[in-house]
């Protein structure tokens, strides 16, 4: 007859402390990059547009400086004014890179709507928050997961774009041109994408947090863009003031890049102030955050 015996040298007691992670968000947020790239055809439908821009933008920037090149070397085409050129080259590549940075903010919009519309939803739906806030996980955590989620699709779609075409830009231009004489539009460029997509990212989790489907959420972000973009065009339309075109929230990010990029003397359409819109886009960022507190309180309280 054989007796059972537990081997206690194997069960040491643990004499360690244990500290809870300062950066609970990041596990959430990891995973819930892995969950959404498992599906290959979104990442290569909304992808692609901004992989072609950033291609076609770059090869456009290379040939630019290339030419310049050439015409320091002396072996340019004959009747080149070199001066012209040399001056106007730089000029142009800033003029694409504003217009590649205009270009790819409806692809981060897409994208962002798509992959932050189901972040907060599906969990509702399936029950997750049951499980996230049983763990050492605080509000706080769980937004933040959920956000970076978001900003990191959109920083793709957006943000890595611009840095490409600027960093061919740099290393493609003589003697670091570029840098020297446009290193400001790089950070702008920068400034203007993180505000963009982190903007975006607050809109689409407030109203993923208030649906229980990912297609409610999709459906609901573009209908409160579009619709609110229409509804400013239907007040120019009836009381003929452009100024009211400050009612779109797409609006205000554009007057807050035409100021940036200096663009305001060849815009005729939007000259309110700027301070004007970015109180207006504090406003609204500030009212989905609330959103974003008082439906996630509730999921904790669920839990």
């Amino acid at each position: 007859m054989t007796t059972a015996r537990t081997e206690t040298e194997v069960y040491r007691p643990f004499a360690g402390a244990l500290r809870p992670s300062r950066l609970r968000c990041l596990p959430l947020a990891a995973a819930g990059v892995r969950v959404a790239v498992k599906r290959k055809l979104p990442l290569l439908l909304l992808y692609a547009p901004s992989a072609i821009t950033t291609i076609v933008f770059s090869f456009v920037v290379y040939g630019k400086f290339t030419l310049e090149a050439s015409i320091e070397r002396g072996d340019a085409p004959p009747g080149m004014a070199m001066a012209a050129a040399l001056a106007g080259t730089i000029a142009e590549v800033r003029r694409l890179l504003i217009q590649a940075l205009m270009n790819t903010q409806v692809f981060a919009l897409l994208v962002v709507t798509w992959y932050g519309s189901g972040l907060i939803a599906e969990d509702r739906r399936l029950g997750a928050n049951l499980l996230y806030f049983s763990r050492p996980l605080t509000r706080l955590d769980y937004v933040l997961g959920k956000l970076l989620t978001v900003l990191a699709f959109g920083a793709l779609a957006m943000l890595a774009p611009v840095l490409v075409i600027c960093a061919m830009a740099a290393f493609s231009s003589p003697e670091w041109s570029f840098v020297k004489q446009e290193s400001d539009v790089i950070w702008k460029a920068a400034a203007f994408a993180s505000l963009w997509v982190v903007s975006l990212g607050l809109g689409v989790l407030a109203l993923s947090s208030l649906v229980k489907r990912k297609a409610l959420a999709v459906a609901g972000a573009f209908a409160f863009y579009m619709i609110n973009q229409a509804f400013s065009g239907v007040l120019v339309a009836l009381f003929d003031d452009p100024d009211l075109r400050r009612v779109s929230v797409l609006e205000n990010f554009l007057r807050i890049g035409h100021w940036m990029f200096a663009l305001d003397e060849a815009d005729g359409h939007r000259t309110w102030p700027v301070a004007d819109s970015f109180w207006i886009l504090a406003g609204v960022n500030a009212l989905f955050v609330a959103i974003l507190a008082w439906r996630v309180r509730k999921l904790e309280v669920v839990a």
